[in-house]
């Protein structure tokens, strides 16, 4: 067969994959190793570092063992990878604590300090926050100073796994730009910033644009490879730029709505555009040379597995669609309170029928459900909202993650947008994304557009009704107002 591809390792919330994408961007082969956060999740999330790198070994292994019995041939490998996890490292790339998540809120005192000291947003579009690199790195200097004076280099998930692979120390611009570190309009790190959280630059890896080469493989992993040469690794983009660039979104004016483990709603522009009201968080985008506008809700899929695990165990998330599919819109009158939900799964004390109006309700299962998943995209379309207020209003969505699958969750996202909803055959956004980086980089397509054309075919459209989206708007009305007179409590 001697069929030449590119292997995307793409390191997410839960779990590291490894995706063989052929010139066509068909996934030939998928390799999948589950992980779960430890030590004291929600309050505290850490991870120890060894597992990353046994994940990595294990997919590497897979791998080799499908490129040997298909003869097949990896041109590149191109990463992708969650962003603003901390792991502090010695100068050989060596990990000298847990890995602490983007998941942990022990920074929350800190964030609320920089906040009243000095507004972050205007120099790189967010402001300081306990998912963000930064904040975590300042509490290692407060709060464990001689772990701090020993790192060489602070690194997150996706410069770990790039330095796995080549043994350089090398990030690009949109992981950067989720550390409350980078110069949002210069793409360089702000010498502002780094002021204010305590950091000398040296302790920064080196940037490099999206969709650069930053090292080639190194012996060990053209062993694990079974590769005799090296080959280029490329830094795709963070997970969620990148999974918008695997949906085909190149320009302004079209909306991304990914409903994976968390809940984002991103849009592209052409400029570093500032929110006024400082909400909307601003990054690079993985197409460089564009910025990427973000507005999310902390959980999405999470919710749902969350259902699933008390209510529907052992079952599937088709399963628990099917169900949904029985109750009319408006799940009877059910609403369910997803930001109450959210507060639960990151570890506050409410009571599960407080997740539910009118509480004490006791809905059926099927009821239940529908519910859930009308309250989810209610969240997500506060942040379709919040985007069109800065960017202009769109006729078309484009759905994405795991949640989009599910024939349900795309209609009621059409319903309650009266927009278009758009899905395409693939469901796999963040590893076509950096297939289309990698791809780029080797000369396989001119550029991002080209790669796209290939694998934007087929869309599934989904078109809004009225009559529904009166019942959602009407309940959305009431979910607010009772979310509210919980929260005043």
């Amino acid at each position: 067969m001697n069929e030449n591809c590119i292997l995307v390792i793409d390191t997410g919330t839960s779990s590291m994959r490894g995706g063989l994408l052929n010139h066509d961007a068909q996934l030939i082969m998928l390799h999948q190793e589950h992980y779960s956060i430890s030590a004291g999740y929600p309050s505290l999330a850490e991870q120890d570092c060894r597992e990353f790198t046994q994940l990595l070994h294990r997919t590497l292994q897979a791998v080799k063992c499908y490129l040997q019995e298909h003869r097949l041939h990896v041109d590149a490998i191109s990463v992708t990878s969650q962003r603003s996890s901390l792991i502090s490292v010695d100068c050989h790339g060596k990990p000298l604590h847990r890995a602490i998540m983007w998941q942990d809120k022990r920074t929350l005192e800190i964030c609320k300090e920089i906040n009243h000291r000095m507004n972050t947003y205007p120099a790189c579009g967010m402001r300081a926050n306990t998912v963000l690199l930064a904040p975590k790195i300042l509490w290692l200097k407060r709060n464990e100073n001689e772990l701090y004076l020993h790192t060489h280099k602070f690194l997150g998930i996706h410069e770990y796994i790039l330095f796995q692979l080549t043994g350089e120390f090398c990030t690009d611009t949109s992981v950067a730009s989720r550390s409350c570190l980078l110069d949002i309009r210069s793409g360089s790190w702000s010498e502002m910033l780094l002021d204010c959280f305590e950091i000398p630059v040296e302790k920064l890896c080196r940037l490099e644009q999206p969709g650069s080469v930053v090292g080639n493989t190194s012996a060990s992993t053209n062993h694990r490879l079974g590769q005799t040469d090296s080959i280029p690794v490329i830094s795709a983009g963070g997970d969620q730029q990148c999974a918008s660039l695997g949906q085909g979104i190149f320009r302004e004016g079209v909306l991304n709505v990914n409903g994976g483990t968390g809940g984002y709603a991103t849009q592209i522009v052409d400029s570093a555009m500032l929110d006024p009201d400082e909400k909307i968080v601003l990054n690079f985008s993985a197409i460089p040379g564009k910025w990427i506008l973000e507005s999310s809700c902390n959980h999405a899929g999470t919710i749902y597995r969350w259902l699933q695990k008390n209510f529907y165990p052992g079952a599937h998330f088709s399963d628990m669609d099917n169900d949904a599919e029985k109750i009319d819109p408006g799940a009877e009158g059910i609403i369910f309170l997803a930001d109450l939900a959210n507060r639960l799964i990151s570890g506050q004390d409410i009571a599960t029928n407080n997740l539910f109006y009118p509480a004490n309700s006791s809905p059926r299962k099927e009821c239940m459900t529908r519910a859930v998943l009308e309250g989810i995209v209610s969240e997500l379309y506060r942040c379709i909202v919040a985007l069109e207020r800065m960017g202009g209003t769109t006729d078309e969505i484009i759905s994405s993650g795991g949640l989009s699958k599910g024939r349900l969750f795309n209609q009621i996202l059409a319903d309650i947008s009266g927009k278009k909803v758009v899905t395409h055959s693939h469901h796999e956004s963040t590893l076509i994304g950096a297939w289309i980086a990698g791809a780029v980089r080797l000369g396989w397509h001119s550029d991002y557009q080209a790669a796209a054309r290939i694998i934007v075919q087929d869309p599934q459209p989904f078109f809004p009704l009225a009559k529904n989206r009166s019942i959602y708007l009407k309940q959305d009305e009431i979910r607010r107002q009772v979310s509210s007179n919980f929260s005043n409590q």
